[in-house]
């Protein structure tokens, strides 16, 4: 089997590869080909295979996108906003629950899964306000006012 790569390659990068394999008929067989990218674009494979008998071909394309630094990431979701929580018991006996937030209008601002008895929702995206929170589990709900000052 002959694999040819192109795109965007680090320097000195192989591009062609050959492997010999033995696979049944109508099988398939992953085969791993160690690439090393630099930048972004579209890095395509072009795999050629034949045996005695008969030859066959397939190209595929993948698209390669630049990947920040663990640093880089992690500034991207810090903030200096003050963390804001509402603290929510679940009645005893519900192990899992959904806990939603509504809008006076009726809209749904905010949902989420909580456990146990205790949770702590953080509330720090919703705006000042008088708000409905709702806590369903197993069809049963349970409606009270919230007021975030």
């Amino acid at each position: 089997m002959d694999v040819r790569v192109a795109g965007p390659l680090a320097a000195k990068q192989q591009t062609e590869f050959n492997y010999e394999i033995e696979v049944p008929a109508f099988k398939r067989h992953n085969v791993w080909v160690p690439i090393d990218t630099h930048g972004n674009g579209k890095l395509t494979f072009s795999v050629g295979a034949r045996d005695a008998l008969d030859g066959d071909a397939v190209e595929h394309s993948l698209p390669v996108n630049l990947r920040r630094s663990l640093e880089t990431a992690a500034a991207y979701g810090t903030t200096t906003a003050k963390l804001e929580q509402v603290s929510v018991q679940v009645p005893e006996g519900i192990h899992t629950a959904e806990f939603s937030v509504f809008s006076i209008l009726g809209k749904e601002v905010l949902t989420t899964e909580i456990f146990s008895n205790s949770n702590a929702i953080d509330i720090s995206s919703l705006t000042k306000g008088i708000y409905i929170a709702t806590i369903t589990s197993n069809g049963n709900r349970i409606s009270y006012k919230l007021i975030k000052n």
